[in-house]
């Protein structure tokens, strides 16, 4: 009888996740960073584990004191405090209750979004810490029988400086684009949840084919897909004229429930006749006629579906300091402005003349409406739509199945825009900052910002200036310099500067 070889003997992890399929997915993630060091197949077992296999395991802990029972008692017993805002999250390392020689790293999540941005922050801020300060680098070793002599993590205990609680500034933050220069959803997506984004707003002319499966997938990764058309952006309108209103109340209507309302987002954007430096049309000021298109409009749509997020696009150029009329819009409809400024407003990242005036701008923004103010902001100094060339969908179309070699080399051809992109957001970031303290500050029911990141090859590399984005909206007041510090050296940021 031939003996059985021994060949790792040092205490082996075990996964335990709530059932949720985002707590799944952070569990798989976080495994994933375990299952790169060690030589056998990780465990992982969903709701529970007997107490046999719980004493002889160092245990990775994901899900919420509701979701995971272990967690739960954690909680119960005042050893892992998770704060109480929706999408908080707490990352705590502590001996095992089950086998004072083992360990337990919780990611416990105050809901299923928290779990996961638990695993996200525990990668980027303390994973890739702990991996360099004992490697000097991050060494895969999958499925190796005999492994490196060296410290490799998770061969030794996992240090208690990786603890960390967090809970999002900006409770909705996500990525506009146009959906057509999506070119890998799946991994467009994936990046977004790995930067704690939660939003996807997508405009096309016409609905994706594969708009239900995109949905789908967006939800599995804690995000909120909102599909954005036009209510008149970029046709020729006459706003003051009633019959044309009509007409196109009737064909706003019309498109969401026959192309969006079946494939199940989660609310719908739209622009109108803002986006111009003019400022009225004939007699009327834009802000007066957009108040009365939308209302009308919105009104027939949230008639038929009173549930249904909508959010409208205005540009703040056409408006300027006339803003009373929008007082009288419809509070069930969410304003997300835009051009409301320079940088972080405006393309150019280096259009910092005017901090002050575009955040005390903003404030005024935010709180236009009062104490029920549901409000956003699209910010810009990214990659844009390439409008020489641009020409409108003819007809629906499949988004985000391009070709990977296409994939690559549209990558390598627009990395020196961002690399230009990059220096101004190391440089600028202050500006970013204030202005998205200034949202927050003004305190507003429902705030939502997203960063423009059009044609961007985002599911290629995760550029550094929407990272950059992603964690102001986290927390704009954390130091600037050190967000970049921080965020540059994480290993998902791609740097070019």
């Amino acid at each position: 009888m031939t003996a059985r070889r021994k060949v790792f003997d040092k205490p082996r992890w075990l996964v335990v996740t709530g059932a949720g399929p985002v707590e799944r997915y952070a569990a798989s993630e976080a495994g994933a960073l375990i299952a790169q060091h060690v030589p056998y197949v990780l465990q992982t077992h969903v709701g529970g584990c007997d107490k046999r296999r719980l004493r002889g395991h160092n245990l990775l802990l994901a899900g919420t004191a509701a979701s995971n029972p272990l967690i739960g008692s954690f909680v119960g017993e005042g050893k892992l405090r998770v704060p109480r805002p929706p999408q908080s999250y707490a990352i705590k390392v502590l001996p095992s209750p089950f086998n004072p020689r083992r360990q337990v790293l919780a990611l416990a999540g105050r809901d299923e979004r928290g779990v996961l941005y638990a695993a996200r922050d525990f990668e980027h801020y303390g994973y890739d810490r702990w991996a360099m300060n004992l490697t000097g680098r991050s060494l895969p070793q999958p499925h190796v029988a005999r492994p490196p002599a060296r410290a490799v993590p998770f061969h030794r205990p996992v240090p208690d400086w990786v603890d960390r609680t967090g809970s999002p500034a900006v409770p909705h933050r996500g990525i506009w684009t146009w959906g057509h220069v999506i070119y890998d959803y799946r991994a467009f997506l994936e990046h977004m949840s790995r930067w704690k984004l939660n939003l996807l707003i997508c405009w096309n002319d016409y609905a994706p084919v594969n708009a239900r499966e995109v949905v789908d997938a967006a939800h599995a990764l804690g995000i909120d897909v909102v599909w954005g058309y036009t209510w008149c952006w970029g046709e020729d309108v006459r706003p003051g004229d009633a019959d044309e209103r009509a007409r196109w109340r009737r064909r706003v209507l019309r498109t969401y429930e026959r192309q969006y309302e079946p494939v199940g987002g989660d609310g719908v954007y739209f622009q109108i006749f803002t986006e111009t430096h003019k400022k009225r049309i004939g007699r009327t000021t834009i802000a007066d006629l957009a108040v009365r298109w939308v209302n009308d409009i919105a009104g027939g749509l949230l008639e038929r579906h009173p549930e249904l997020t909508v959010q409208f696009g205005l540009h703040a150029i056409s408006i300027g300091e006339n803003l009373a009329p929008l007082r009288k819009l419809d509070p069930r409809v969410s304003i997300l402005w835009e051009d409301a400024g320079g940088f972080p407003y405006s393309y150019g990242v280096d259009d910092v003349s005017s901090v002050a005036r575009t955040a005390a701008y903003t404030r005024r923004l935010a709180s236009l409406r009062g104490e029920g103010e549901d409000v956003g902001f699209v910010l810009k100094g990214m990659r844009s739509l390439s409008w020489p060339t641009f020409e409108h969908q003819l007809g629906p179309f499949v988004l985000g199945r391009a070709d990977r070699d296409f994939i690559r080399r549209r990558a390598a051809m627009i990395a020196r825009r961002w690399k230009h992109l990059e220096l101004g957001w190391r440089a600028n970031l202050s500006a970013v900052c204030r202005t998205v303290r200034a949202a927050v500050d003004a305190g507003p029911k429902r705030l939502t910002v997203a960063g423009l990141v059009e044609d961007a090859m985002w599911e290629a590399e995760m550029y550094l200036p929407p990272c950059l984005l992603a964690e102001v909206l986290w927390d704009p007041t954390e130091d600037p310099g050190a967000i970049v510090a921080r965020v540059s050296a994480a290993r998902d940021a791609r740097c070019l500067a």
